[in-house]
């Protein structure tokens, strides 16, 4: 599965419900009233006989760096018979300092525009209830819409409007921003790997109780308006009952501002004799949290179904609605999987382990900001009792991502309704079930973009 990661999960932000679209395939392509012109000849009309591709994306956007690559590469094969066309809504100079850079100058062999008044992005992407970029409209040579989607998915409508063979692009490309790195094989020292088992140990130690911070940043807005980086906080606390189990309650928040107040989602995950039961507050939703179950086997089994979305950890710790993510260790576990770390000091009291890490566990890398390609990982240990006190990825001092872990306690008597949640033993509705739609529909949004299928026979 493709995930959009933060601009799908943030789609209630900027998604308009019941919102129709005004421009579809058939319909005259709106003129370009583009205001600056940085790479290329300006396009001003659609000329007949020519095709073209007018392509959205923005400098903060990772996925539509991605296809540039794609794109250039379709320039330098087709030639005149297209015109791709990237357009951004950015300032001018925003725009024009990334394209400066001899990396990305190097990657858009094809003419780019950008248009601050956002009068090209309101003709086509918001006519077209498109709410997502990367996004291709393709041109015929009728000056009509003939196609709209994902630039990753063009290649055989391209063709097809072409009248020319295009090879479709893998399945690697389509998918590969979201994808963990796998170009190195992560492995910690022995030394370190023992303080990290014993870590893990120390929090999943039965009868005890600990509070929880993880803290991040993440581009946020409405299509059409300024993104902005905000802050995401997730705070909760883990009780290990023994027989009885383990409970989350966490709760995250966003403080956004074309919102009146902070954006705030709470949760409750309960696992009881091999039984997850979930209750979660969505920050916008108009329904009242309903209790729902899934079995552990199950919860496993779609984590593996779905292993290609939202992987990495720090981006599961916040938003992945499968509960077995919902236990910051199995967060702190993934994060272990993903880095090289190292017995850096060692004192009387704490033990800090030190190492470069995968990019995907910088969520700031999806935020847009950039990062090294191996972000530094760092995290203390309390040594007496092997409990972690913190963790940062990246800058120690502003950190990309950060959890800590405190007030741990002893809970000598938990109490049972915290744990027996469904005493009735009555059947309750399916978390397996939203899960599944709640990953279709991010599958649904990442890989079609609105794109329109044809058969054999169709023409454009």
């Amino acid at each position: 599965m493709k995930s959009l990661i933060l601009p799908a999960l943030l789609a209630m932000a900027s998604i308009l419900p019941g919102q129709s679209a005004t421009l579809k395939v058939g319909d005259p392509a709106p003129a370009l009233d583009v205001e600056f012109w940085l790479k290329g000849d300006a396009v001003t009309t659609f000329q007949p006989g020519q095709c073209y591709v007018v392509e959205f994306w923005a400098t903060w956007c990772p996925p539509c760096k991605d296809s540039m690559p794609h794109l250039s590469d379709l320039q330098d094969e087709l030639g005149d018979k297209i015109v791709i066309i990237g357009l951004s809504d950015e300032e001018h100079e925003v725009a024009k300092k990334f394209l400066d850079d001899p990396k990305w100058a190097a990657q858009t062999r094809y003419t780019v525009g950008t248009d601050p008044d956002q009068s090209v992005l309101n003709a086509y992407m918001k006519a077209a209830n498109q709410n997502g970029i990367p996004t291709s409209f393709l041109v015929n040579g009728e000056g009509k819409i003939a196609w709209i989607g994902h630039p990753a998915e063009m290649n055989r409508p391209l063709g097809k409007m072409l009248g020319v063979k295009i090879e479709e692009q893998e399945a690697e490309f389509q998918g590969r921003e979201f994808q963990m790195p796998k170009e190195r094989d992560w492995k910690s020292s022995a030394a370190a790997r023992a303080w990290m088992d014993n870590a893990v140990r120390a929090l999943n130690k039965a009868g005890t109780k600990w509070d929880f911070k993880q803290t991040t940043s993440v581009m946020a807005g409405s299509m059409g308006g300024d993104m902005q980086k905000l802050p995401l906080t997730r705070t909760g606390t883990v009780e290990r009952a023994g027989e009885l189990g383990s409970r989350v309650d966490a709760q995250v928040i966003m403080d956004m501002p074309m919102m009146p107040e902070p954006m705030k989602s709470t949760s409750m995950v309960v696992l009881h004799q091999g039984v997850f039961y979930a209750k979660g507050e969505s920050p916008m939703s108009m329904q009242a949290p309903q209790l729902r179950s899934i079995t552990q086997a199950d919860a496993e089994k779609l984590a593996k179904e779905y292993s290609d979305g939202p992987s990495q950890p720090t981006m599961a710790a916040f938003f992945d609605p499968n509960p077995i993510y919902a236990d910051p260790v199995g967060s702190l576990q993934g994060i272990f999987k993903m880095c090289a770390l190292e017995l850096a000091e060692e004192t009387d009291e704490h033990v800090v382990l030190r190492g470069p890490g995968s990019l995907m566990l910088s969520m700031m890398s999806e935020a847009g900001d950039g990062m090294p390609e191996e972000p530094q990982i760092e995290i203390t240990i309390d040594k007496k009792n092997n409990r972690p006190l913190n963790l940062t990825v990246g800058d120690s001092h502003k950190p990309a991502y950060s959890m800590s872990f405190s007030n741990y306690t002893k809970v000598k008597e938990p109490d049972l309704e915290r744990f027996v949640l469904n005493v009735e033993k009555r059947e309750l509705p399916s978390l397996a079930d939203m899960i599944r739609e709640q990953m279709e529909m991010m599958h649904s949004m990442s890989s079609q973009g609105g794109g329109v299928e044809f058969g054999d026979d169709e023409e454009f």
